[in-house]
């Protein structure tokens, strides 16, 4: 793998793509409708200048992979039965997403590239937790899940996955970087957040993290101490008060659903009914499904609630068939098997890209991922460390690597 610097991504690109995201997810942003204007403008000018100056490498995977998403998407929206939301959803998926997730899948060559974009989403990642804090403050957090009073606002559940994001890439870092106290410091700090927005998502992505790192490493050791962190971690929250009231009743309430007794909380409930009320209507269109964004116009029209499916391979199936499932998992699904490839998934950087695909694709089952940015970034994160050798190296880069090769080999005396 490359360490040096090909192409020059820089911070300020990742930067102003995460700034726009922070821009769409902040509703007091919103109101600015030519910065959003003028931000879509940008990133579309972005992927068609980047794809003009990498058009030999614009049938890479991931850019295949966005290509037929995209096509899925544009003809479900023929067909959809929501004609008031499709369209939207399918504009903000593509102009939002896709294609700027696919400029950068061009862009990022290097495992400093890659750096570099772990950075910038570090950043992003505080920026959104600091202005959700000032917008709402940080009681609200606190209301939602340790009192258990609904606040109205912003999705908690944002925070806590894009701060587990921030949290693989910070553990990254650690292990890495000299800058131990700093990313040490960083970790502290996110997983305190995660632990008090008590969502269910953020523990189960750093659980299923762990196990695959410990899985990718190959060793009994990693195995072992996975396992101790795993039992001291339900031990803490099933037993500490503070944590059980954050997160440990909210698992308690979800497994109770598979047992005997026939209680189940609210969340858990509706969540089975939403489950059911898919698969009914999956059987009926099992192929094309029923267009784009028809799951929550559905269910609304069936139950009186505009809501999504909470889970992502329901919602697919639902809104785009068989064909279009298959055709945005396959990706993910190639990029997690490679954890048991070792000669792919042997280095730092490639088992947290890995094991972070590897952790959305499992949770998937209980968060839906393709409508947001976080399960196609990281798809985007699997991708970089796996499929980044299939990239050609620009002949500049190539010339520099010679150079510095000679260089070197001079300065050893070998030539």
């Amino acid at each position: 793998m490359e360490t040096g610097r090909t192409n020059g991504i820089g911070m300020a690109k990742n930067v102003m793509f995460f700034m726009f995201l922070l821009a769409r997810q902040v509703p007091i942003i919103w109101q600015f409708r030519l910065v959003n204007y003028l931000m879509y403008a940008w990133l579309i000018g972005d992927f068609l200048l980047t794809a003009v100056n990498n058009r030999k490498n614009i049938r890479n995977p991931f850019v295949l992979w966005a290509a037929i998403f995209i096509a899925i998407l544009l003809f479900s929206n023929i067909w959809t039965i929501n004609t008031t939301n499709g369209g939207n959803t399918v504009t903000t998926l593509i102009l939002l997403y896709l294609l700027p997730l696919s400029s950068l899948a061009l862009s990022v060559r290097t495992t400093r590239d890659i750096e570099c974009l772990m950075r910038a989403f570090i950043l992003f990642a505080f920026c959104f937790t600091a202005i959700y804090i000032y917008d709402q403050g940080f009681q609200s957090i606190i209301n939602k899940r340790l009192l258990k009073i609904d606040t109205e606002g912003w999705n908690i559940n944002s925070i806590a996955v894009f701060d587990t994001i921030a949290l693989f890439f910070c553990i990254y870092f650690l292990k890495v970087s000299r800058q131990k106290a700093r990313y040490f410091t960083l970790i502290v700090v996110l997983l305190s957040i995660i632990v008090v927005t008590g969502t269910k998502k953020g523990f189960l992505l750093l659980g299923i993290f762990f196990w695959l790192r410990a899985i990718m490493q190959r060793k009994g050791s990693s195995l072992i101490i996975a396992g101790i962190v795993t039992f001291t971690a339900y031990f803490a929250i099933m037993n500490i008060p503070i944590l059980y009231n954050t997160v440990g009743y909210r698992f308690v309430d979800m497994m109770s659903i598979f047992s005997d007794s026939g209680e189940a909380d609210g969340s858990s409930i509706v969540r089975m009914k939403m489950i059911e009320f898919g698969w009914a209507s999956i059987q009926k269109h099992p192929w094309l499904g029923l267009g784009a964004d028809s799951f929550a116009y559905s269910f609304q029209r069936a139950y009186g609630d505009y809501a999504y499916a909470h889970n992502g391979s329901i919602e697919l199936l639902f809104d785009y068939g068989i064909i279009g499932t298959a055709a945005y998992y396959w990706l993910p699904v190639s990029i997690a098997l490679k954890a048991f490839n070792r000669k792919i998934a042997k280095g730092e950087i490639e088992m947290t890209g890995i094991a972070m695909t590897g952790a959305f694709l499992v949770n998937e089952m209980g968060m839906i991922g393709h409508y947001g940015i976080s399960m196609p970034f990281a798809i985007l994160m699997g991708y970089l460390v796996c499929y980044r050798n299939t990239q050609r190296i620009p002949k500049e880069a190539s010339v520099a690597f010679a150079t510095n090769l000679h260089s070197a080999a001079r300065s050893t005396g070998t030539i």
